[in-house]
This record gives C-alpha cells, sequence and structure tokens, in this order.
C-alpha cells in the first residue's frame, strides 16, 4: 500500500469514527423504556428481566476469547461489522419474541455482538492513528474517543426523552427507532479500513485449536480466572443496579416520560 494511500485512508477512519461512535457506542432508543416495554408489552416479569441481564454479562465473559479470535482473523473492520449485524438481529428478535427464550436468545445475541464491537472498535482507531510518540498517539486515541462518546451520550440523553413520550403513543416505535440507528452504524462500519491486512490466513482447524489453546490458557492461569470471576461480577452487579432502578421507578408510578427525563440527565452527566 502505498503511503500516500494509506494516509489517506488514516484520515478517513480518524475522520468517521467520531460519528460512528455516536451511533454505534451502544442501543439509542431503547435504555430508557426497556423494563417497561417488556413487562408490559411482552409480559416478562421483573426476575426473568434480572436472569436475562445475567445472561447477557455471562455471555460477553464467555465470548471475550473467542472475539479476540475472531478479531485476528477477520481483522478489526470485519468484525466490527459482525457485532452490529448482530445487534439488527437481536432487535428483530425482540420485535417479535413471545416468551422467555426469545429474551434470552436475543440477550446471548446481544452479549456476543458487544463482545465483538469492545474488541474491534477501539483497536480500529488505535490501529488508524499515525507513526508517532507515544503521549502523541494517546491524546489523539483519547481526544476522539471522548468525542465520539460525547456526542453518544447527548444523542442518548436526547433519544430517552423521545422514546418515553413515543412509548405512550406506540411502545414499539422506540424498538425500530433503536433498529434504524443500528442499521446506520453497520452501514458506517462498512466505510472503515483495515490499515495492515493479516497475510496469515488460519483453517477453521487452526482457529478452532488456538481457540482451545485459549480457553486452556485460562482455565489454568489463577489470575485470568480471577479476572473473569471479577469482571462477570462486576458486569453483573451493573446490570442487576440498571434493571432495578428502573423497575423501582416503574413501581412508584413513574411514566416513560418521567423515565426518560431521569436517565436523559444522567446521560448528559455521563457525557
Amino acid at each position: 500500500m502505498a503511503v500516500t494511500e494509506e494516509t489517506k485512508i488514516r484520515k478517513h477512519n480518524l475522520k468517521l469514527y467520531p460519528r460512528y461512535l455516536m451511533l454505534g457506542f451502544d442501543l439509542l432508543f431503547y435504555y430508557g423504556i426497556r423494563v417497561m416495554f417488556l413487562t408490559e408489552v411482552k409480559g416478562i416479569t421483573s426476575s426473568q428481566i434480572l436472569l436475562s441481564s445475567t445472561i447477557y454479562a455471562f455471555s460477553m465473559i464467555i465470548m471475550q476469547v473467542p472475539a479476540t479470535l475472531l478479531t485476528s482473523k477477520l481483522g478489526y473492520k470485519n468484525t466490527a461489522i459482525t457485532g452490529n449485524i448482530l445487534n439488527i438481529i437481536w432487535a428483530l428478535i425482540l420485535i417479535t419474541f413471545k416468551s422467555f427464550a426469545g429474551l434470552a436468545l436475543s440477550q446471548v445475541i446481544s452479549g456476543t455482538a458487544f463482545a465483538l464491537k469492545y474488541v474491534s472498535e477501539s483497536n480500529l482507531l488505535s490501529s488508524s492513528i499515525p507513526q508517532a510518540p507515544t503521549y502523541q498517539r494517546n491524546e489523539i486515541f483519547s481526544r476522539l474517543d471522548k468525542k465520539g462518546f460525547s456526542r453518544y451520550c447527548i444523542f442518548s440523553a436526547i433519544s430517552i426523552i423521545i422514546s418515553g413520550f413515543l412509548y405512550n403513543i406506540n411502545p414499539y416505535i422506540p424498538i425500530f427507532l433503536s433498529l434504524i440507528c443500528i442499521i446506520a452504524s453497520t452501514a458506517i462500519s462498512f466505510n472503515f479500513n483495515d490499515i495492515r491486512e493479516d497475510e496469515s490466513k488460519q483453517s477453521f482447524k487452526d482457529y478452532m485449536k488456538d481457540l482451545k489453546k485459549g480457553y486452556k490458557f485460562i482455565t489454568k492461569s489463577k489470575r485470568l480466572r480471577a479476572l473473569l470471576v471479577m469482571t462477570g461480577a462486576v458486569w453483573g452487579i451493573i446490570g442487576l443496579l440498571d434493571s432495578y432502578q428502573l423497575t423501582l421507578l416503574q413501581d412508584i408510578g413513574a411514566t416513560s416520560v418521567q423515565i426518560g427525563i431521569i436517565f436523559a440527565m444522567f446521560e448528559l452527566t455521563r457525557g
């Protein structure tokens, strides 16, 4: 690849990343109304919602090693695309499922999607930054990552308020808007370019061997086992708190609009 062409690709990726992160960092239009949607529309109980959060966290933990190996095989761009496509499937299942089994399946798919996204997206940005002293690369990474995340938080706050109003009109409207945002982020991810092509393509057999070695190494390492347990515990606590606060707000009689305003303030604070 010519130097000038590689420079253009790097600039293109760096320019595109904040826009992508604004739409693709997490699920827009969904979180503020999800408990009300699942309980009132889908007939899911509060205990089942909490169990589904545990399934999501467990799926993310289990998929960390396969996601890393898959990224090394597919590249950062294709892994990010795969994660976004899985989120599209998640949204379609969320719209159509009729039992807890469907919710559990959607959570497994969502956990897998975000495991792939978290492994690939930050590395895509990092690999796109031109060669420079470490402190300069860190500064560029931090600036672009913060820019995209701040935009996401602002957009998320707006979407949460809007979803609260739209839920009263039709509870499926916020879910369809979330699906549209996922499709948009997927379209943007197709426009990224991997800076370096991996010349050593693995066969499926070699990939499975590496996967088994990875799990075997983890089971023998006390530090990695402790890290997985700690990560799982943290994810579980975050999921439980997130679900409980929505459930409590619903139990005390808060409307979807009031919940939207409360969570919008939280998102703006994060941004």
